[in-house]
């Protein structure tokens, strides 16, 4: 009888500390659903707005938005995407108040990426700069023999720039040059690109690397050449570019083939593609460069450095020019068309002008879309009637809207801030504190319980030993 009461109080402890086990699982699991229902009801982007501040805005492009800083860039100059020259402007706004943290400016013309902490400039003179993202102080600086004509390429703290045919691979931290690699590209006769007579320009060949894009290990570059031949007193200049995938791991060449355009850079890598160019717009297989399809509309009307790619589902992607353009990667077969916005959680937001009545009067104002990226259905539109603009370019950061004009950047947040969800009288958030709270009670004590748990088993022994003893 003593065996099966002790197995009775053994079997009974294993299932209290399972109960307890499970209870903590239960609790933890739905703070756990708490805290993402409170999440997701209070990150929403629906009309109607309210203003947070109204900026000056400096000019240039929308670069990009992290770290609380939101980065736009100015080029003023002119020549060819190879051979360009100018002014550049670049500069920092705080995202919560839409003042100008920093600027840096240079007189030629910059590429430019980023990591979480630096912002890198290239140019035309062969200057490499790294710049502090949050202040904008040169870390450091590397002066190359030739110009940086694509954007480096930064991946796993090494920056990658292109000099002339050459790769150097740049420690992030302190600007060393870690190891370089030569393209061994040869300039092609098959395009003609100028020819003449009399006063023959100087024999020779110019070389330039004009794209970089690194993903996953592998660098995916463009390298042209220019190649100008004299014979007597005539000449005659080719054009020729070459495509290529460098394994970062090995530092050996993964392929290297003929692009079918001159001077066209990558615009962008997702899943198993490489997309080149422009009108058209070709694929390529990722593994072995083959082209597996082109997209022949003239609609992007711009440099590939100025096209995005973005990843709708598994097969389907969206190319951002002019126009947005959602494409089957299968076969490159246009799904549809529509007005360009800014990409945002599979959304897209465009801005247009749309006439309204104030006052007895027409005047223009801001109309803004958004477009579910899936569907293609608008679900949503609104007209900024208070704000006396008629063009503007949407961006957002943080699900905080931005509506950059001519000389100004409204900050805008949705109104329908977290319809407030409760129980018995209490929001979600603070179910999700008192959650969080009896979890851990419930842990201290099972862990009190697994320590002083044994003592007690002796203690209720021994007195049942006694009464079996006695009778």
């Amino acid at each position: 009888m003593l065996y099966f009461r002790l197995n009775y109080l053994e079997l009974e402890k294993k299932l209290l500390k399972k109960a307890f086990l499970g209870i903590m699982l239960a609790l933890l699991l739905i703070g756990m659903i708490t805290y993402l229902l409170t999440v997701s009801v209070h990150a929403i982007l629906t009309p109607p707005f309210d203003v947070l501040y109204v900026s000056s805005f400096y000019g240039g492009s929308y670069v990009k938005a992290m770290n609380g800083l939101m980065f736009f860039i100015e080029h003023s100059g002119g020549g060819s995407w190879i051979s360009r020259f100018g002014t550049t402007f670049f500069y920092a706004l705080n995202v919560s108040t839409g003042t100008q943290v920093w600027n840096y400016s240079a007189d030629e013309w910059l590429t430019i990426n980023f990591d979480s902490q630096r912002v890198y400039f290239g140019g035309n003179k062969g200057h490499l700069t790294a710049v502090n993202q949050k202040d904008g102080s040169v870390c450091w600086r590397l002066n190359l023999t030739g110009a940086i004509l694509a954007n480096p390429a930064v991946e796993n703290n090494t920056v990658y720039v292109g000099v002339t045919d050459v790769i150097y691979a740049i420690s992030a931290n302190s600007g060393d040059i870690l190891w370089q690699k030569t393209i061994p590209s040869r300039p092609r006769e098959d395009a003609k690109t100028a020819e003449g007579y009399g006063s023959p320009p100087e024999p020779g060949v110019h070389t330039e690397i004009i794209s970089l894009l690194s993903q996953d290990h592998y660098i995916y570059g463009v390298i042209t050449h220019e190649k100008t031949v004299v014979w007597g007193r005539s000449w005659a200049r080719y054009a020729s570019s070459d495509i290529f995938c460098v394994d970062l791991s090995s530092k050996e060449i993964k392929w290297l083939i003929p692009s079918p355009q001159y001077d066209k850079g990558f615009v962008g890598v997702i899943a198993d593609f490489v997309f080149l160019g422009n009108a058209p717009m070709y694929a390529l297989n990722i593994s072995t460069g083959e082209f597996l399809w082109n997209l022949t509309t003239d609609e992007f009307g711009l440099f590939p450095h100025e096209i995005s790619v973005h990843q709708i589902t598994s097969d389907v992607i969206l190319v951002m020019g002019r126009d947005s353009t959602y494409v089957n990667t299968t076969n490159g077969e246009i799904i549809r068309k529509g007005e360009p916005g800014f990409f945002y959680k599979n959304k897209l937001y465009s801005c247009r002008t749309k006439l309204v009545v104030i006052n007895n009067e027409v005047v223009p104002r801001i109309e803004l879309r958004e477009i579910d990226c899936l569907s293609g259905n608008i679900s949503w539109t609104h007209t900024f009637l208070d704000l006396n603009e008629q063009y503007a370019s949407p961006i957002i950061y943080n699900d905080v809207l931005f509506l950059v004009c001519s000389d100004r950047i409204y900050a805008l947040r949705s109104s329908q801030r977290a319809p407030s969800l409760s129980f018995l009288g209490l929001d979600l958030l603070t179910w999700a504190i008192i959650i969080g709270v009896l979890t851990a009670t419930l842990g201290a004590i099972l862990m009190f319980y697994k320590k002083k748990h044994r003592g007690i088993l002796s203690h209720i022994s021994a007195a049942i030993f006694r009464l079996i003893s006695l009778n």
